[in-house]
């Protein structure tokens, strides 16, 4: 978002496993959330989270953004069945 920094306009995609890193950034309307609920969603983050005061991976960590991290129950069953394509 500076423009000394980045004097062509250029634009960062990354993904992350590491909610922290979205804490690095002060605005919500860079960055934005893909969802798997009913099929795949992106969004704003800006739209979801409405004040900056929250910290982002807090939101994320909560389950607040739902839809962006795997459910215990699904997770129990990929391991269940990993186990036993082992066996």
């Amino acid at each position: 978002m500076d423009s000394k920094l980045n004097k062509n306009g250029g634009t960062l995609i990354y993904s992350t496993h590491y909610p922290e890193l979205l804490d690095e950034y002060d605005r919500n309307d860079s960055i934005y959330v893909i969802r798997n609920r009913n099929g795949i969603t992106v969004e704003n983050l800006s739209t979801i989270l409405k004040r900056n005061d929250i910290k982002k991976s807090d939101a994320y960590q909560s389950g607040f953004l739902e839809g962006t991290t795997p459910m215990y129950e699904a997770y129990m069953r990929l391991k269940k069945s990993m186990a036993a394509a082992l066996k």
